[in-house]
């Protein structure tokens, strides 16, 4: 419930405020920003992980502008870091609007993606969503073998839904890349 009112606050907070706090976490407000802040922390020897800030589109209009950005961080991104994940939220590409939408604009990133020996990572978001976010990932995951999706640790489905991984059935992780905890 907080996070609701605290989601539904935001936009009454001024940006430069949100900007003061958001600036340890979020390399930069545009795509050049964060290319810079990716190409920087790579050169120090850290792995990077892109994410085009935004969820809960309201409209199809939203969610391919979401991924024609996506598309565009993706054709940039070979010059800074060919090892940085591309990290996407299912509501920011629909999934709320329209699963297959969603599942079409995913699948067409992960082609885009796979070229450049890219993996993505889909990410998980509030538990309303996982049905609909599990699905859309298993619909894509025999197709594109570069596509992970990242698993709740604190809901009680998440083992089950980790078993269903290694058993083929469902997300799975790369070696080296994150763990359950309980």
């Amino acid at each position: 419930m907080l996070d609701g009112v605290v989601r539904a606050g935001l936009p009454l907070v001024p940006r430069r405020v949100l900007w003061t706090v958001a600036r340890r976490y979020v390399a930069g407000d545009d795509l050049p920003a964060a290319l810079a802040a990716i190409a920087r922390l790579r050169g120090e020897g850290f792995g990077t992980i892109l994410d085009v800030l935004g969820e809960g589109v309201e409209n199809v209009a939203q969610a391919q502008a979401a991924a024609a950005e996506y598309q565009r961080a993706l054709q940039a991104l070979p010059a800074v870091d060919a090892g940085c994940v591309v990290s996407v939220k299912p509501t920011h590409l629909g999934l709320l609007l329209d699963p297959a939408l969603c599942e079409r604009l995913l699948s067409e990133l992960c082609t885009a993606a796979a070229r450049q020996g890219r993996r993505v990572r889909f990410e998980m978001e509030d538990a309303p969503t996982v049905d609909g976010t599990l699905a859309v990932f298993r619909a894509l995951r025999a197709r594109h073998p570069n596509l992970g999706c990242v698993l709740q640790a604190r809901l009680f489905r998440t083992e089950a839904d980790a078993r269903a991984a290694r058993a083929g059935s469902g997300p799975e992780r790369a070696p080296g890349e994150g763990h359950l905890s309980r």
